[in-house]
C-alpha cells in the first residue's frame, strides 16, 4: 500500500519487562509494556538448553520440554526454535567414490568450491584485510538437480558426476545459530498459573537435577530477578540525579548558568 512500516527501538529493560511476570500469584494475563507487567506476564520463565550439535540439542530440549510440562503450575511449554532455511547435504560415498578413482577428500574440495566457496588467501589495502573467496556459479547452489550433474575430475582425466560417488538430499538448517555460554542454545518458554515462579522454578531445578543428558549438554533454569531491573532503573536514575545535582552546585557556586555548563562540560577533561 506504499506505507512504511512502523520502527519501535526499545531499550534492553523495556524489552527484557515483559519477559519476567508471574512474580508473585502466579495469575497474570497483562500484555503491553513498562510496569504494567512487572507482577505477570504470559512467559515468567524459561529453561535453556545447551549442547553442541544442533539435531542431538533439538532432541534434548524435546525431552526436557515433557519434563517442564509436567511440573504443576505450568502450561504450554514450548521450545523456541530458530527459524530454518532449505540446505543441500552432500556426504561423499566412500566405496563408490574409490571405485572410480577420486578420493573423497578432492570429492569434498570440488563442490566446496562450486556450492560454497572457498578460502583462498587475503588481501591487505587501506589497512584493511579483505578474505579472497573461489567459488563456483552462486545459482548452482539453488539448484539440486544442478548440483547432482556437477562433474568430478578423475585422476585419468576423466569426470564423473558428483550424484554418481555422493549421496545428495535437501535438508534444512537454523537460519541463526544461537549461543550462551559458548555452547548452542535452546530455550522452553512456558505459561505459569496456580503458582509462583519461584515455586515452579525450585521444582523446575530439582527435576532437572535428576535428567541425564549426554556429555556437553545441560540444562538449567533461566529466572530474570525484578531486582536486577528495579536496581538497574534505580542506579540510573540515581546517577542522573547526582549528575543534576553537580550542575546546580556548580551554578550556585559561579552564579551563572551558562558558566557552570560549559565548566560541567569541561570536567571529564
Amino acid at each position: 500500500d506504499g506505507k512504511c512500516p512502523r520502527v519501535k527501538v526499545p531499550t534492553y529493560l523495556d524489552d527484557r519487562i515483559p519477559a519476567i511476570g508471574a512474580l508473585l500469584s502466579g495469575e497474570n494475563s497483562v500484555d503491553g509494556d513498562g510496569m504494567d507487567v512487572f507482577f505477570g506476564s504470559d512467559k515468567p520463565l524459561r529453561v535453556r538448553v545447551f549442547g553442541q550439535e544442533q539435531q542431538a540439542l533439538e532432541d534434548q530440549a524435546v525431552k526436557i520440554a515433557q519434563i517442564v510440562e509436567d511440573v504443576e503450575g505450568v502450561r504450554n511449554a514450548t521450545v523456541e526454535s530458530p527459524e530454518e532455511q532449505p540446505t543441500l547435504e552432500i556426504e561423499v560415498d566412500l566405496d563408490k567414490a574409490r571405485k572410480v578413482g577420486v578420493k573423497p577428500g578432492d570429492a569434498r574440495r570440488a563442490e566446496a568450491i562450486i556450492v560454497q566457496g572457498i578460502l583462498v588467501g587475503s588481501v591487505f589495502e587501506d589497512q584493511k584485510v579483505f578474505d579472497v573467496v573461489v567459488q563456483g556459479n552462486p545459482d548452482i547452489a539453488k539448484d539440486p538437480e544442478a548440483v547432482r550433474n556437477l562433474l568430478i575430475d578423475r585422476p585419468d582425466g576423466g569426470h564423473v558426476r558428483l550424484s554418481k560417488i555422493a549421496d545428495i538430499r535437501q535438508g534444512t538448517s537454523p537460519t541463526v545459530i544461537q549461543r550462551d555460554e559458548v555452547s548452542r542454545k535452546l530455550d522452553i518458554t512456558m505459561d505459569v498459573s496456580g503458582r509462583s515462579a519461584e515455586e515452579v522454578s525450585e521444582e523446575l531445578e530439582e527435576k532437572l537435577q535428576g535428567v541425564e543428558m549426554p556429555l556437553e549438554y545441560h540444562a538449567k533454569v533461566i529466572d530474570r530477578n525484578l531486582a536486577e531491573e528495579v536496581n538497574r532503573g534505580q542506579s540510573l536514575a540515581l546517577a542522573a540525579a547526582a549528575a543534576i545535582a553537580v550542575l546546580r552546585l556548580m551554578q550556585a557556586g559561579v552564579r551563572s548558568w551558562p558558566v557552570a555548563g560549559l565548566a560541567y562540560l569541561n570536567l571529564p577533561a
